[in-house]
């Protein structure tokens, strides 16, 4: 699992971009990777990390995978705080149903 405050994963679109690159590239479409949105982060979730000693005190936006490598490179990308078998409680892939925003579209203006 890696954790961060909302914003620093999500932010900027690119996790969204990752989390489509995936899907393309899955046949069939299987999943590895989830995203839990600080909206979506719920007790349940805050106890799995109070579980590990951590004492979350503010919303937090989750990736989690069951491949340790895959959440290394995000980390390096994107930041966050990285937990090791972390216990999920059962359903989390319902809290984790939906992909990262999009990136906030630009104002241009063509002279």
């Amino acid at each position: 699992m890696l954790f961060a405050p909302p914003g620093c994963l999500s932010g900027d679109g690119q996790l969204r971009e990752v989390f489509e690159e995936r899907i393309r590239g899955q046949e069939p479409a299987g999943q590895d990777l989830w995203f839990v949105s600080s909206d979506q982060f719920c007790e349940q979730l805050r106890d799995a990390l109070t579980q590990r000693g951590l004492r979350p005190t503010g919303p937090f936006e989750l990736l989690i995978s069951s491949e340790p490598h895959l959440l290394v490179w995000l980390q390096v990308r994107f930041g966050g705080e990285l937990l090791e078998h972390v216990v999920l409680p059962w359903g989390f892939h319902d809290l984790a149903a939906s992909l990262p925003p999009a990136a906030a579209p630009v104002g241009l203006e063509v002279r």
